[in-house]
């Protein structure tokens, strides 16, 4: 996983009021976090609530340092993956279930 790919999850997961359901609704309807961060406040506002809109549009509290950290973790170990519902290797029988999480930090 590249820097940049890495913070895009990580903004989706820290975004206030932008739970894993309507993170799975973007997912959805945009592709990868990247492209929903590229997406107008319009097209964004045709899928979640005014308010989640609202708070895509700006960085979370705190996110900056949870890239920087988050990045230094998974550059220690070689074995560290950030696992993502996009990557191949997330278990399929978890994405059945009800709230599956955004992301698996596997060691």
């Amino acid at each position: 996983m590249v820097r940049d790919e890495l913070a895009a999850w990580l903004r989706l997961a820290m975004t206030p009021g932008v739970g894993r359901g309507s993170a799975r609704k973007l997912l959805a309807a945009f592709g990868l976090p990247q492209r929903i961060f590229d997406e107008s406040a319009e097209a964004l506002a045709a899928v979640v609530h005014s308010p989640q809109v609202q708070a895509l549009c700006i960085e979370p509290e705190g996110w900056s340092a949870q890239v920087e950290t988050t990045w230094g973790w998974l550059q220690r170990q070689p074995s560290r993956r950030l696992v993502t519902q996009a990557d191949p290797a997330y278990p399929p029988a978890l994405l059945q279930t009800e709230d599956p999480p955004l992301m698996l930090y596997m060691e």
